[in-house]
């Protein structure tokens, strides 16, 4: 949504968000109903001045309005916000960065994060590691890097462009769920730029 958006859950407001093609964390307890249907309404606006980083797009469109596809994910105080992996091909591991939510309130007991990467050949390469929210922190959302081991797994390339299946899960101490989100599509690949090459080739040009 573009630039400020205001959400009203049946009527009731029920907070706002600033910043673009960025998520909106809200709480809507106090005014859903559950087992009904309820009505969702999201005021966007986008002012005409404000900062591009690539043009003055405010000027040239000049309209307010959600820009791309809007849905609601229903989660609990604990979960999980994001995967992202990032290979390392030459050590034949990649590192799981995963970003959690916990509640700031009240305390906040140990949880199991864990990761599974699946491959097109059946291999199943996996980690966890406990984590917990630090007392004092104002910022409910922690990101976690979980190393995965993967010896011999089959690398992305053009003529075999094999995909992996992340699942991330969110345990408590005793094994009981909290959440678990699953990544379709990740490769495994390296991508470097011979800068060197380059510069060496405009010279010669010239």
């Amino acid at each position: 949504m573009d630039d400020s958006a205001k959400v009203w859950i049946n009527g009731q407001y029920v907070g706002e968000h600033t910043l673009a093609q960025a998520p909106l964390l809200q709480d809507i307890s106090a005014a859903a109903k559950p087992g009904q249907e309820n009505d969702i309404t999201v005021k966007v606006t986008d002012p005409p001045g404000g900062t591009s980083f690539f043009m003055d797009t405010h000027s040239l469109i000049g309209v307010s309005g959600i820009w791309r596809s809007v849905w609601i994910e229903a989660t609990g105080e604990s979960f999980i916000s994001d995967v992202y992996m990032v290979p390392d091909i030459d050590h034949s591991r990649a590192t799981a960065r995963v970003t959690v939510h916990f509640p700031k309130k009240g305390t906040n007991p140990k949880s199991v994060l864990s990761v599974k990467a699946t491959g097109p050949d059946g291999r199943v390469y996996e980690t966890s590691k406990s984590v917990r929210l630090k007392t004092g922190m104002t910022d409910p959302f922690m990101t976690v890097d979980l190393e995965v081991a993967m010896p011999g797994a089959m690398l992305w390339d053009l003529d075999d462009p094999n995909l992996y299946q992340v699942e991330a899960s969110l345990t408590d101490r005793d094994e009981k769920p909290i959440d678990r989100v699953t990544v379709s599509y990740t490769p495994l690949r390296a991508h470097e730029t011979e800068a060197d090459l380059v510069c060496r080739l405009l010279v010669e040009k010239k």
